[in-house]
């Protein structure tokens, strides 16, 4: 009867994974931006037959760089820190940003936290209910898997944000953690009393998470690639997405039912992926022109941007918030010869969140390289960012120096 049980277990485990593989490779399409989106199909059209180039498509001749604008455009790729102040202040519901702040302040370049909770709360003075519920919410940024304090709570906490809580791959991970980083993966089948099929099924799910999440955000120079183009013709706004390569399903095949056992799962593969791409496309251009009618002033006269929550477009386009978040993580728009960050329209309710970020990004530079024996005041401070095109205050620069003082001691 055991055995029964936890074979139909496994087999109504291993169809909810099935169900959600379109979903799962939707979610991972919409968040590449177009550099990682011409690479993924690229090799994509290399490893299956089932996917052919459209004839027509620019994969075979690379469209004309526009070098000049890419050298305008060499800048500083987006760090960490900035990735998840950006998400902190731009968050829509209730949460403690200064204890919010001190913790993206508190981990390493992997994402992970350098302090134990009881020197969080030491520091800080809050209670570990209190930092618990801030990491609980900050463990929902992107990327997931960060504020833990090891690589196999990063790996438990991206298998639950995936809906894989009751998987086999998050059992793997929770109970055999030591065997599975021994590789005895023979012990772990008998433990599980699981099919080498599914174990492998299970591995390759783990496989797909990061252990060092927080990696990906390098502190490397980079060239811009715009994932969108806006262009005014004859009065209209034009949008256009960038990605050059197109793709489609491959139907030589068809017809030859010698290959059919072989083709049949490379073609719902290749269906998969070309309905991804489509997906996360038409997502861009929705939430373009939803970004052209909320900003229109920017994009008519070069205005000012407009307060704006990413939670506002998810209920206008009736999506979730979470896919608005991965529809711009990493993503920028060309307009009028100038590129911006998706993100930098999406500035929060003051309208400030993002250059916010920006300038503490600017005042840790200029605290870092300051004169030790004879440092800035914070009127000085204050007067310096300001040259630099921002107004801000010398109360505000003063709690933020208070802030970075308390995090670097």
């Amino acid at each position: 009867m055991e055995l029964k049980l936890n074979k139909y277990q496994n087999q109504t485990q291993n169809q909810k994974q099935r169900l959600s593989q379109m979903q799962q490779m939707s979610l991972r399409i919409l968040q590449m931006n177009v550099e990682e989106l011409e690479n993924t199909l690229q090799k994509a059209v290399e490893s299956n037959p089932a996917i052919d180039i459209i004839d027509d498509s620019p994969y075979q001749e690379k469209k004309q760089i526009d070098y000049d604008l890419l050298i305008n455009y060499q800048i500083q790729e987006e760090t960490l820190e900035q990735n998840f102040l950006w998400q902190l202040h731009t968050y829509p519901e209730s949460i403690d940003i200064d204890l919010g702040e001190f913790l993206i302040y508190s981990i390493d370049d992997n994402g992970f936290l350098t302090l134990s909770k009881e020197e969080i709360s030491n520091i800080t003075n809050k209670t570990t209910q209190e930092i618990n519920k801030t990491i609980e919410l900050l463990n929902t940024f992107e990327p997931v898997g960060c504020f833990c304090t090891s690589i196999k709570e990063s790996l438990l906490t991206q298998l639950k944000t995936k809906g894989y809580e009751n998987s086999l791959s998050f059992a793997i991970i929770k109970n055999h953690y030591r065997e599975l980083l021994d590789g005895s993966f023979k012990a772990i089948q008998q433990q599980t009393r699981c099919t080498q099929v599914e174990i492998n099924e299970a591995l390759k799910i783990i496989t797909e998470c990061n252990p060092k999440p927080g990696s990906s955000f390098a502190n490397k120079t980079n060239y811009i690639h715009p994932d969108i183009k806006i262009e005014i013709i004859d009065g209209d706004f034009v949008i256009k997405t960038t990605q050059t390569t197109q793709i489609r399903l491959n139907t030589q095949y068809v017809n030859n039912k010698d290959l059919q056992q072989y083709i049949k799962p490379l073609q719902k593969e290749a269906k998969r992926l070309i309905e991804s791409v489509t997906l996360r496309n038409n997502t861009l251009i929705r939430l373009s022109e939803y970004i052209i009618q909320n900003q229109y002033s920017f994009f008519k006269n070069y205005g000012n941007i407009q307060p704006l929550m990413m939670k506002d477009a998810a209920d206008t386009l009736q999506l979730h918030e979470s896919t608005i978040s991965r529809c711009i993580s990493h993503k920028y728009l060309e307009f009028g010869n100038s590129i911006y960050p998706l993100k930098s329209f999406f500035p929060g309710k003051s309208g400030n969140a993002y250059s916010e970020n920006t300038i503490l990004t600017h005042l840790k530079t200029i605290i870092k390289n300051e004169n030790r024996e004879s440092p800035y005041s914070d009127q000085k401070l204050a007067e310096l960012i300001n040259k630099m095109g921002f107004q801000v205050a010398r109360r505000t620069i003063q709690k933020y120096r208070k802030m970075l003082n308390r995090v670097t001691k």
